[in-house]
């Protein structure tokens, strides 16, 4: 991966695929994209967590992450000091910094909000770079930022949704709520309608490719699901389940299982 570092709002921007000399920010200014010469740095952080490394560490105290100091394993280079890094490294080992890559801006691209077709404006929240709908409040999260920004929402607290674009008590939505498969802002094609986390009720339009949408309260209520701990509960339950398919299959070992009768009787019917 290649990073570039936007002068002016410092945005991280993944230029690895990009040929172009120079890409637009979100915030608009043009950034220059020449590779950088990485510099050797003593490993300071942790690539995986950031936390303080002693200098002679073989892994993380922290995260248990394994240190990668062979010179020719660190080809990301950090865009804002522009020391070498490991490739999948998510912290600077020498300044520390979050490495947040995120998709400069098309160049002369038109994305219509996928509920009121109005065009979608670039907007900067908790040091990411969304796209929001002025006409009905939507919100956009762009793939690459949708795990970063999940990871900023603060443990349950009385406003867990600040900050993240939330209409007021009272006022809906500017559009239809009918049920539609609506399509991507940057592919068109029709996007899956999922419930957040399998148990919040929230059911957001999904591309698998590209992104997900929020509309006017649902990055709010996904949020106060997140706060209160609703991922780490649904993950639990998944677990559970699993657990019991898997002793109901170890019990169809044994011929004495009423479940192994019954699998044989079914069969016995296919034949």
């Amino acid at each position: 991966m290649r990073l570039v570092a936007c002068p002016s709002c410092k945005t991280h921007l993944d230029v690895t695929a990009n040929g172009a000399a120079e890409v637009t920010c979100p915030c608009g200014t043009r950034v220059i994209t020449a590779a950088q010469e990485g510099l050797a740095a003593t490993v300071r952080r942790c690539a995986g967590c950031g936390a303080s490394l002693d200098e002679r560490a073989t892994s993380c105290s922290y995260c248990q992450s394994a240190i990668v100091r062979e010179p020719q394993r660190l080809t990301l280079v950090c865009p804002e000091c522009l020391c070498r890094n490991p490739e999948n490294g998510r912290f600077c080992t020498a300044c520390g910094i979050e490495f947040l890559p995120q998709a400069p801006l098309a160049e002369a691209t038109r994305r219509e909000c996928p509920a009121c077709t109005e065009p979608l404006v670039s907007e900067r929240m908790r040091e990411l770079w969304i796209l929001a709908c002025s006409g009905c409040d939507g919100v956009w999260v762009p793939a690459p930022a949708f795990d970063a920004l999940m990871k900023r929402i603060p443990p349950a607290v009385p406003a867990p949704s600040q900050g993240l674009r939330v209409k007021p008590a009272g006022q809906t939505p500017g559009f239809e709520t009918a049920f539609v498969y609506r399509r991507c802002p940057e592919c068109r094609e029709p996007m899956v309608r999922r419930n957040f986390g399998r148990t919040s009720g929230v059911v957001v339009d999904w591309c698998g490719t590209h992104g997900t949408w929020f509309d006017a309260d649902e990055l709010g209520r996904v949020a106060a699901f997140i706060a209160a701990g609703g991922l780490e509960k649904a993950a639990e339950s998944a677990r559970e389940k699993a657990d019991g398919v898997r002793i109901l299959l170890r019990e169809t070992e044994h011929k004495e299982s009423p479940w192994a009768a019954l699998l044989e009787t079914i069969f016995a019917v296919g034949r």
